[in-house]
């Protein structure tokens, strides 16, 4: 779609009124070459001048860099962001910034003299000399330019250039609903600000071409307006009349109009009556004389405002002393989090000591239960072997039955033997007799033999008796054992409970950990006394199994009275194995009780790093919190590390919105105070959201951020922004689900193109398949 400035003036207006308004004074103002033209869109904020913009640009009028959407601006703002910047900075020098009270104020007189005011003109010259390299027709728009005008009449003097100023027309009470939603500003004020502006405009240009627009008639016939500026601008349309319609009907949206009917032109009459006049120009330039006698004494009205103006100042420095009062406060509380930095730190090193400590404990533990299995394996293989000797004694029993059995054959035999030999019975008589005495010595002697066998079981009862006698006392200091682990796990409990109240003093934590650490040593050493108990218990069976080796022998020598004995013991010793075994079982149940107090000083260790972890979340967003204090107090916030001057919130919103890092929707959806706040997604994480820990997208982690870089943290500055313009460039990442090095390495077409890689990720790269992570 090609455009091209017109090179004559003798084009007439295509639509019935007249919206060009000509005085005979204007044209060049220094010798040499004819003056440049450069058009200058002026207006109250929210009376449609980036619509003009637009339009503007879409006839080839070179009015932006960028467009700028959102922030009350679906459409985009259509302005250059340098010049807005260089406006606030002089408004700001002025004490007249348009967020503050002051701003409604008349400016001081000469104000345009002062030499911060002259090094800011100065800047702006070099920028319109750098811009306005080509021939293209270059123009501008921003509100705030109605307010120093005096100022920009010397700069276009200076560098020779003619401005063609566009004047935009809407409603006040509209535009005073408008700055309601979108700034808060009382409606009253809202009109009155307006009337200030429009009041600006005719006061500082009343020799200069000034051509009318009306916002309302974009919507309903935007034939005047747009033949009207062409007319003015000397532009002529290349294409037909239909795609010159198309095209505007494409940039003017009605759902973008937000009119309410019912608010009428204006509340106040002196504000209805001038905007009535200015309206009026449109079609009668003589009106002009009664626009220049109300300037004149709006003017003169002015002058009475300034004992508000003082009063207000008065006010203002109170505020700062107040301010000042508060950020002294926040010294005072930065120094008190530093000292709970520094003790949690010391808390942190003596957690970490008594960690290893504990790692150190649950080797020798390990070591405690190896050898305990160990000492299970020996008592298995006890068993094994008292298995075999139990065998074989049912063996040597069997063996016993079937000697007997022989025995009652050989008797059986023998009776048909003593038949024969009863004859014979006579004759050895008398070696009966001899035999029977010998039977009464051998008698004695088995009787000798009994009595001096049961004095021997007598003593291996007394022995036993007494080993079963020792066998209670383990049992009983089992018992004790067992009591003090129900102690101690009492004394857990309290500890546990002590660790919660006292949450929030460090020195207390640390002492319960050192309760909870001196518990487990209690443990240990009772642990301890139970591995020396289990041993004693071994010793023991060994004892035992001595014992019942040298009975066995004697069981052999005894015959069938040995035989029952063994059986007795036998009985003795399975008992005794079965005490053992509830020994065994009860260590066993020690041990868990161990480890359930293990597990239990565990969850309070992890209760006590869970709440260093969240004072160290405070500590960091309190941190965050005082830097950025300090850096506004210097006048180096968040924009002041993006560029060398002061620039307000608005601009802020605007740079993090058009960055493609912050997710309105997603923000309002995730953070449901967003919403109560009154303030835009935008405002809130730039003011407070960031200082919560708040993301403004799923992948950027701001506490993490903040956390990992102590730079960035001490700064002031916001994160989002620091890695828009410096951490992606130094490698960092935005947080752990996204490595900027490796999607630079990963994507050769994002590292050429020096794009941020994260906004390129959340734009194209998700839908594209791309890994925002190198793979494990």
């Amino acid at each position: 779609m090609a455009r091209k400035a017109k090179s004559s003036v003798d084009a007439t207006p295509s639509a019935g009124n007249a919206v060009a308004v000509k005085s005979g004074k204007g044209g060049a103002l220094t010798s040499g070459d004819a003056p440049r033209p450069i058009v200058v869109v002026l207006g109250m904020h929210r009376s449609g001048t980036s619509l003009c913009s637009h339009i503007l640009s879409m006839l080839g009028v070179d009015m932006a860099d960028e467009v700028g959407v959102n922030l009350g601006n679906d459409a985009g703002h259509w302005e250059r962001w340098e010049i807005v910047a260089f406006q606030d900075e002089i408004l700001n020098l002025l004490d007249r910034g348009y967020s503050t009270h002051q701003h409604d104020f008349p400016l001081p007189g000469a104000w345009w003299a002062e030499p911060k005011v002259r090094d800011v003109q100065a800047r702006i010259e070099n920028f319109l000399t750098e811009k306005m390299k080509t021939n293209a027709l270059f123009g501008f728009k921003d509100p705030r330019t109605a307010r120093l005008l005096p100022l920009w009449l010397q700069i276009f003097r200076n560098l020779n250039l003619a401005p063609k100023f566009i004047l935009c027309l809407r409603a006040p009470s509209q535009i005073a609903r408008s700055l309601q939603r979108r700034d808060g500003l009382d409606p009253a004020a809202g009109e009155y600000r307006a009337l200030n502006y429009l009041v600006d405009c005719f006061r500082y240009i009343p020799h200069h071409d000034v051509c009318v627009v009306d916002y309302e008639e974009w919507f309903e016939n935007y034939s005047d307006n747009l033949h009207g500026l062409m007319y003015f601008l000397h532009i002529e349309w290349d294409q037909s009349e239909a795609d010159l319609g198309v095209a505007v009907s494409s940039i003017v949206n009605r759902d973008l109009r937000h009119t309410e009917e019912r608010l009428g032109i204006a509340r106040q009459p002196l504000v209805r009556s001038f905007h009535n006049l200015a309206s009026a120009l449109r079609k009668d330039s003589s009106r002009r004389g009664e626009i220049d006698r109300f300037v004149n004494q709006f003017v003169a009205f002015q002058q009475l405002l300034q004992p508000f103006e003082h009063a207000q100042r008065q006010l203002g420095a109170a505020s700062r002393e107040r301010e000042q009062a508060l950020a002294d406060a926040l010294a005072v509380r930065a120094e008190l989090v530093a000292a709970l930095q520094a003790r949690a730190t010391a808390s942190h090193l003596h957690e970490q000591t008594q960690s290893e400590a504990l790692a150190a404990r649950d080797g020798e533990l390990e070591a405690v239960r190896a050898e305990h299995a160990a000492a299970t394996e020996r008592s298995a293989r006890s068993e094994a072997k008292l298995a075999a000797l139990e065998a074989e004694a049912q063996a040597h029993a069997a063996a016993s039955q079937q000697r007997e059995r022989e025995l009652n054959e050989s008797l059986a035999a023998r009776d048909g033997e003593l038949e024969a030999v009863r004859a014979e019975h006579a004759a050895v008589a008398e070696r009966l007799a001899r035999s029977e005495a010998k039977l009464a010595a051998h008698e004695a002697e088995a009787q000798a033999y009994a009595a001096a066998s049961q004095q021997r079981e007598r003593a291996l009862n007394e022995g036993l008796a007494a080993r079963d006698s020792e066998f209670e006392a383990a049992r009983a200091e089992h018992a004790a054992v067992a009591e003090r682990l129900a102690q101690s796990e009492t004394k857990l409990a309290a500890l546990e409970a002590e660790a919660q109240a006292s949450a929030t003093a460090s020195q207390d934590r640390e002492r319960a950990l050192n309760e909870v650490l001196a518990a487990r040593a209690k443990l240990e050493a009772e642990l301890g006394a139970a591995r020396a108990d289990l041993a004693a218990a071994e010793a023991l069976l060994t004892e035992k199994k001595t014992r019942r080796a040298a009975l066995e022998a004697t069981l052999a020598a005894d015959g069938a009275a040995g035989q029952q004995r063994e059986q007795a013991l036998t009985a003795t010793l399975a008992a005794r194995h079965a005490e053992i075994e509830a020994a065994r079982a009860a260590l066993l149940d020690a041990e868990r009780r161990e480890q359930g107090l293990r597990a239990s000083s565990e969850a309070a260790r992890e209760g006590l790093e869970a709440q260093i972890r969240t004072l160290r979340g405070q500590l960091v967003d309190a941190e965050a919190a005082h830097a950025k204090l300090k850096a506004n107090q210097r006048g180096q916030g968040d924009w002041g590390a993006i560029l060398p001057r002061k620039n307000s919130l608005r601009q802020l919103e605007r740079k993090l919105i058009t960055s493609g890092l912050f997710d309105a929707d997603w923000y309002k959806s995730e953070y449901k105070d967003v919403a109560d706040s009154g303030r835009s997604p935008a405002a809130h994480y730039l003011e407070d959201g960031y200082l919560r820990g708040y993301r403004p997208n799923p992948l950027f982690n701001t506490h993490w951020y903040l956390e990992r870089y102590e730079d960035v943290r001490r700064s002031g500055e916001n994160p989002v922004l620091h890695y828009l313009t410096h951490g992606y460039r130094e490698g960092r990442d935005p947080g752990p689900d996204f490595q900027t090095d490796f999607y630079l390495e990963s994507n050769a077409d994002v590292r050429n193109k020096d794009t941020n890689p994260l906004v390129h990720y959340l734009r194209h790269g998700r839908h594209e398949g791309r890994l925002p992570v190198r793979p494990a």
